[in-house]
C-alpha cells in the first residue's frame, strides 16, 4: 500500500499568555496529533499554526521546535479576529503522509477548544 498525502486538524486555549504556557499547551497539542494518527516526525511535510490576535508572548512554533521537529517546515500566522472566536487559541494543521484511511484521521481539540468542534464533541 502507498502513502498520500492527508492533513489533521486541532486546537488549544491557553490559560494565560505566557511563552511557559505557549510552549506547554502547543507541544502537548501537536504530540497527541502526532499520536492519535500515528505520525512520526519523518511523514510530515509542515505543520501551519495559528495564534488569536491576543497572543503576543511567543511564536506557536517554539512549541513544535521543543519536540524536536527541527527539521519540519514551521509557519505561524494569526488567526482571523471574528468578534465571537475563542481568546487565547491556537490552531494547527499537520500535513502528512500516511497509510491511514481518510475515515482513520482524528482531529484534535484540546480542554476548552473542544466547544470550536461540537460535531466532534456533543456531550462536552
Amino acid at each position: 500500500m502507498f502513502k498520500r498525502v492527508a492533513a489533521v486538524r486541532g486546537a488549544t486555549i491557553l490559560n494565560i499568555d505566557e511563552k511557559d504556557e505557549l510552549i506547554k499547551k502547543t507541544s502537548e497539542l501537536i504530540s497527541v496529533m502526532m499520536q492519535k494518527n500515528c505520525i512520526s516526525a519523518k511523514d510530515i511535510i509542515f505543520i501551519l499554526l495559528t495564534a488569536t490576535k491576543d497572543i503576543r508572548s511567543a511564536f506557536p512554533a517554539e512549541g513544535a521546535r521543543h519536540l524536536t521537529l527541527n527539521s519540519v517546515p514551521l509557519i505561524c500566522a494569526q488567526e482571523i479576529d471574528v468578534d465571537s472566536s475563542m481568546e487565547r487559541c491556537i490552531r494547527v494543521l499537520i500535513q502528512f503522509y500516511t497509510r491511514m484511511n481518510r475515515k482513520r484521521i482524528k482531529s484534535v481539540y484540546l480542554g476548552a477548544a473542544k466547544g470550536l468542534r461540537s460535531d466532534l464533541y456533543p456531550q462536552e
